[in-house]
């Protein structure tokens, strides 16, 4: 389950279509760079499907976005009890942009 979202930083979901229109990636452009179908992509800004962790780091390239904070995100969301026992349970700041 996904935890509540109402502090610090928006869904990893709605950062992955916000960096995605931004840097004007299509979902077949990042699907290509993920090796995944452009379905994966749809899923994802959807929260209709969770992105496999080992591709969080290469999403994060790709979303000119630092791996760690994205990584952090997606444990915080997906794995909160790992995310508690590794980092505490307070939700991640939002991920810095690797452009400014």
């Amino acid at each position: 389950m996904i935890n509540d979202t109402s502090t610090h930083s928006r869904p990893l979901a709605d950062l992955i279509k916000e960096r995605r229109t931004t840097l004007r990636l299509t979902q077949q452009d990042l699907a290509d760079n993920l090796q995944v179908v452009p379905e994966c992509v749809s899923l994802w800004e959807r929260q209709k499907r969770r992105v496999d962790l080992d591709r969080v780091p290469h999403l994060a390239a790709i979303l000119q976005l630092d791996e760690q904070d994205v990584s952090r995100l997606a444990l915080f969301e997906h794995y909160p009890r790992l995310h508690a026992a590794l980092f505490g349970a307070e939700r991640p700041p939002q991920p810095r942009h690797l452009d400014q």
